[in-house]
């Protein structure tokens, strides 16, 4: 039996094993790089510069297979409790990028969960912030009308209906306040949803 089609044969693994990298683009490589990088940053709880590394493989490498984890990850980086500068904006932003990738039915379904939520939250922040401008008013009214009070008495009846006022609209803020609490325990019960959906895939 001749030697030469198994020395043949041992020679193009060979060449397989060696010549693999170049099969898979300089792209392939330097948006992995940036991705093991921005896994990194996030396990040490650096968030801004993993969401920095994930945005790099979003703009420069559209057209590798990490490109909707990185936009996926930005997203939700955006939204992580412990983040100091959580950014709700900046992630339903990134979501509408996310939703318009090829997805599963499962990952579509949670990323629309997150966008209502999100949307949700906000409309909660703006009347928060309203009401705090309210509020903010109110008390200099308050101090206003308390120092008109001890001038004159007469003017007792107004004073106690803006008093009133006053407590309606503090009480209305901690009815906000509440909510927004509730929703910000959504989102990280989200997280840990999507945190074990990827162990399950890994899986």
């Amino acid at each position: 039996m001749s030697m030469r089609p198994i020395i043949i044969t041992l020679f193009c693994f060979l060449l397989t094993g060696c010549f693999s990298r170049y099969l898979v683009s300089d792209h392939e490589f330097e948006a992995q790089n940036h991705m093991e990088l921005a896994a990194a940053k996030e396990s040490s709880s650096n968030f801004q510069a993993a969401i920095k590394e994930y945005s790099i493989i979003s703009e420069k490498y559209p057209d590798t297979r990490y490109y909707k984890t990185a936009v996926w990850r930005v997203a939700l980086l955006n939204l992580h409790p412990n983040n100091p500068k959580m950014d709700y904006l900046d992630a339903q932003n990134w979501l509408k990028i996310y939703l318009k990738l090829p997805l599963s039915p499962e990952e579509k379904e949670i990323a629309v969960l997150y966008v209502a939520i999100i949307r949700q939250t906000n409309q909660i922040l703006d009347e928060k912030k309203a009401l705090l401008k309210i509020i903010e008013q109110q008390k200099k009214d308050k101090a206003t009308l308390t120092e008109l009070l001890k001038q004159a008495r007469t003017k007792a009846t107004q004073t106690k209906g803006k008093l009133k006022k006053l407590s309606t609209y503090e009480a209305e803020f901690l009815v906000l306040e509440k909510e927004l609490s509730i929703l910000r325990d959504k989102l990280q019960q989200m997280k840990e949803i999507d945190v074990q959906m990827h162990k399950t895939r890994k899986n």
